[in-house]
């Protein structure tokens, strides 16, 4: 249980560090939007972030998403 808990945080936190990463460098991002991103525990929608923050125009594209808004299909 501890071990796969600390697995499960350990995905988090890489998926957090490169969104943050990504979004600092193509957008610039402030210290409430990257506490807000290392908020997010949900992998599978960071994963989507991650996936969008490649095409995206800008930075609310992605917050949306995370904060639960739905990607649009282009």
């Amino acid at each position: 249980q501890g071990i796969q808990q600390g697995i499960q945080e350990g995905l988090e936190k890489g998926k957090q560090d490169a969104l943050v990463l990504l979004i600092s460098t193509r957008f610039g991002i402030t210290r409430e939007e990257k506490d807000f991103i290392y908020s997010v525990k949900d992998v599978s929608r960071l994963d989507q972030a991650l996936k969008l923050i490649l095409v995206a125009n800008t930075k609310e594209e992605v917050l949306n998403l995370l904060k639960g808004g739905e990607q649009e299909e282009s």
